[in-house]
């Protein structure tokens, strides 16, 4: 307990008699380094989110109800969701019949410069799926459907094109609110629609697509109370294997999937941006090590001839290995708490109002507890080393060596 004491005694000494300005110098660079390591690897995970929760909020919600193979539609459509609702977890369920359509857009009413393509037209019910997704909240132009509105419609942006449209040359040329398209849908009906409004989810598969209302879409296929898709929305923190067994142990027969079976390229994107994120965050990791044993390094060699006259006046080998050592763990420690201050009370709530915006979504800093726990202990490990390694190999060397050497 005497050298341990007689260490951190040293230690306390070097640090507050030591050039102030080489302190806050080093103790900077350890924050750049904890900052940096968790920093590009919050900002991929947040955009990996992003992607994911675009499919969730705008098309998919969590569970995705179909009809069986044998079956074209859900026949009783609101006896799998009243059976669904019941569950505890969920949030809602709102019925959809997905068609083709072929849309013409004559602006002028010619027959010249007219614009068409074949696009998605989904049918909700406006009020329950305000419960369920988010386009209700993506309109840019104009206003969302209501329950009654037969002949309405709201497209999105890369279907309208024009100014927000992210694929010009597929999309409508910039039809604007108020203005007319003809569907022609794969049944053979045609149906004349005013633009309500243009929304912009930044999902590409929801952007594409068109909206109109369920009682719009019986109308034109002649049925009731049926539907291609349930989509059901669950709170956060159960997984949807969880919903999956329960809805099939509740005999629902229809097919049940969870969001993720739905996200084909996105999908792709997301392991891609998962997998680039670990490696950027292995060599980030590699390089702030790296930083804090040579900055901590550089500090011990400029010492080494206090290092030598310490042992010219009797103090122990081991007390300088402790106190060098104490004196790096204090720089790495001191560097990970502002480093953690920065990124909790500045970095993360100023991205959160002020989040990147990206093409697929706004993106936050997410930092996940278990990295941000490896990357505080790696770093402080990595402090050990340096302070402990080069400390050793000096005190190894004779007093005349440490001292002039």
């Amino acid at each position: 307990m005497d050298k341990l004491n007689t260490a951190l005694f040293l230690a306390y000494k070097a640090i507050v008699r030591g050039n102030i300005g080489t302190t806050i110098l080093t103790i900077s660079v350890m924050v750049l380094a904890f900052v940096n390591l968790l920093f590009l690897s919050s900002i991929l995970l947040g955009l990996v989110n992003t992607m994911n929760r675009q499919g969730v909020d705008n098309l998919y919600a969590n569970i995705v109800i179909e009809p069986d193979s044998e079956d074209k539609m859900i026949s009783n459509a609101s006896r799998v969701m009243t059976t669904v609702n019941g569950v505890p977890g969920v949030i809602g369920s709102s019925r959809h019949y997905k068609i083709g359509g072929f849309f013409t857009f004559d602006r002028n009413k010619n027959n010249q410069e007219v614009k068409s393509g074949q696009y998605s037209v989904i049918s909700i019910d406006p009020n329950k799926e305000k419960k369920i997704t988010n386009i209700n909240k993506s309109i840019v132009y104009g206003n969302y459907l209501e329950e009654n509105d037969r002949n309405k419609i709201v497209i999105g942006k890369d279907l309208a094109g024009g100014k927000s449209g992210s694929f010009e040359k597929d999309s409508l040329g910039g039809i604007n609110v108020g203005e007319e398209v003809t569907v022609s849908f794969e049944n053979g009906v045609t149906r004349v629609y005013e633009v309500k409004g243009i929304f912009n989810s930044k999902f590409v598969q929801s952007d594409k697509a068109a909206f109109i209302t369920n009682d719009e879409m019986e109308s034109i296929l002649g049925i009731a109370n049926a539907a291609h898709e349930i989509i059901v929305k669950t709170e956060d923190g159960v997984a949807e294997s969880y919903y999956l067994e329960k809805f099939s142990s509740m005999g629902i027969k229809e097919d049940i999937y969870p969001w993720t079976d739905y996200m084909g390229m996105t999908e792709s994107f997301s392991k891609s941006f998962t997998l680039i994120r670990t490696l950027l965050s292995a060599i980030a990791l590699l390089v702030a090590g790296i930083t804090i044993y040579i900055v901590i390094y550089i500090n011990v060699l400029n010492n080494k001839k206090q290092i030598g006259i310490l042992r010219a006046i009797g103090i122990d080998k081991k007390i300088i290995i402790i106190s060098y050592t104490v004196q790096a763990l204090f720089y790495a420690i001191s560097g990970i708490v502002i480093g953690l201050v920065a990124l909790n009370l500045i970095l993360v709530p100023y991205f959160q109002v002020h989040p990147l915006e990206f093409p697929v979504g706004d993106v936050h800093l997410e930092i996940v507890q278990t990295e941000l726990v490896l990357s505080a202990v790696s770093l402080t490990i990595a402090g050990f080393i340096s302070g402990f390694l080069p400390t050793r190999q000096i005190t190894n060397k004779t007093i005349l060596d440490s001292i002039w050497g």
